[in-house]
């Protein structure tokens, strides 16, 4: 019976967001560097950037364009998304763009 399995799963190793906090990685994030999930679950990004000008901001899955945040005249923007186990992900930013919080749900 698939929904035994899948309970005795979750009761194993907890559902997204189970046993997981919110941790400020701000100061060990760097914009146009690549990152791994080793952490064993998804985890979920929250990166809000600045920019000093009109600029568009980019978060990348496993070489995949999901996100993207565009700022009129300057100001944050806030990128988020779910990154699985194992992938791969980084945040990038044009025109001057710069990590303000970097924030993860491990």
């Amino acid at each position: 019976d698939t929904t035994v399995a899948t309970t005795a799963f979750v009761q194993a190793n907890g559902g997204f967001g189970v046993s997981q906090t919110w941790t400020d990685v701000t100061s060990s994030r760097s914009a146009s560097t690549t990152y791994t999930n080793s952490t064993g679950k998804p985890i979920q990004v929250v990166i809000q950037g600045s920019q000093g000008s009109t600029g568009t901001q980019y978060l990348t899955i496993n070489g995949n364009l999901f996100t993207v945040q565009t700022t009129v005249g300057g100001g944050a923007s806030t990128t988020y998304g779910i990154i699985p186990n194992g992938s791969t992900y980084s945040w990038t930013a044009n025109n001057g763009g710069a990590v303000a919080t970097w924030y993860e749900l491990r």
